[in-house]
């Protein structure tokens, strides 16, 4: 910035140049391209009637999974809980 030049400089620039890329970067570097050939390679090895019984076992995976995280969050409470009441 020169004799009061509201422009910024060429660091700036490059600067929000930069930024601009990290924003516009894509998660794991995956585009919707490479999305579609992985699902039909996935269609191909496991057929149409397959897929769902998949997700079927997925979904209960995960479920069970959070229902054992939540068991252990419950019994760390109840830990807690407990030595509280024997302290007073």
């Amino acid at each position: 910035m020169r004799n009061g030049n509201a422009s910024p400089s060429v660091a700036e620039e490059n600067k929000d140049k930069r930024i601009t890329h990290i924003k516009h970067t894509k998660m794991f570097g995956i585009g919707t391209q490479e999305l579609l050939v992985i699902a039909l390679i996935v269609l191909l090895l496991f057929g149409g009637k397959k897929i769902p019984e998949l997700m079927k076992g997925l979904g209960k995976g995960v479920k069970s999974f959070k229902d054992g995280m939540k068991e252990l969050d419950d019994v760390a409470e109840d830990k807690n809980g407990s030595d509280e009441v024997k302290k007073e």
